[in-house]
């Protein structure tokens, strides 16, 4: 499992948080965000 950082660009894809397991949608290419449940900055792509 690759990990991955917040503001980082990233694909279009699913991103779970690796702290507390919060998804993200990124919809285009764009800047990872920190998590907006708890605000960690490291994540998984989802496959």
């Amino acid at each position: 499992m690759e990990e991955l950082k917040s503001n980082t660009t990233q694909a279009k894809g699913e991103y779970t948080c690796l702290y507390c397991g919060t998804h993200l949608d990124l919809d285009k290419l764009q800047t990872l965000p920190p998590c907006p449940n708890c605000g960690g900055g490291k994540f998984k792509k989802e496959e």
